[in-house]
């Protein structure tokens, strides 16, 4: 096999792992990634067909990720009650990718539990679940349904302080010692100690 042809399965490879990517934001960024191997690809082969298409593939990619990264979205958080059936039909079917993150959050949850939807442009894009107690409340779990982790909504939970205004609390913390969600949260600016995040 030529060094060309392995080029051009690589970039068959990329479009495809792109084609599996739950999140928009990185199915976009991959298949951006794909498409110019592709038109560099079809140009090493004289190939119109294939430089052209991808190329225009690449465009695409291109203006819609600037669509993403410069539109303004509408948030908002919604009370609801942790018993209700919809909220308890999410925290069933998203329970092991929940645990991921929080694998304690049921231990954590009380009488003293709130729960709230995530509006995100008047779409369900996740839930919180938080304890408070004075004026702090510990986060017992924050989700964002897949097709939304583009940060975007953690940025007005924590760094716009969606949380704290509709919690009415002065500080927020959070006891996870999950890396990628620990990472997560010192990049909203949480102060971390141990497994003690707190904002």
């Amino acid at each position: 096999m030529s060094p060309v042809e392995i080029f051009g399965l690589s970039a068959s490879v990329v479009v495809a792992i792109s084609l599996t990517m739950s999140s928009i934001v990185k199915l976009r960024w991959l298949n951006l990634v794909g498409a110019t191997m592709f038109t560099v690809y079809g140009f090493q082969i004289d190939a119109l067909p294939v430089w052209s298409l991808n190329g225009f593939i690449v465009l695409a990619n291109i203006y819609y990720l600037r669509q993403i990264y410069t539109s303004t979205n509408q948030f908002d958080l919604v009370n609801i009650d942790v018993e209700s059936e919809t909220l308890q039909h999410w925290l069933g079917s998203y329970k092991g990718d929940i645990q991921n993150y929080f694998p304690t959050y049921q231990k954590q949850l009380s009488d003293n539990t709130q729960a709230m939807l995530i509006m995100r442009n008047n779409q369900v894009c996740g839930f919180v679940l938080a304890n408070t107690e004075a004026d702090n409340a510990e986060i017992v779990a924050e989700y964002a349904f897949k097709e939304y982790r583009d940060f975007k909504t953690g940025e007005f939970l924590y760094q716009q302080q969606g949380l704290k205004t509709k919690l009415n609390v002065k500080t927020l913390s959070c006891h996870n010692d999950i890396p990628d969600f620990s990472s997560y949260l010192v990049k909203m600016g949480f102060n971390q100690q141990g497994n003690v995040h707190t904002l």
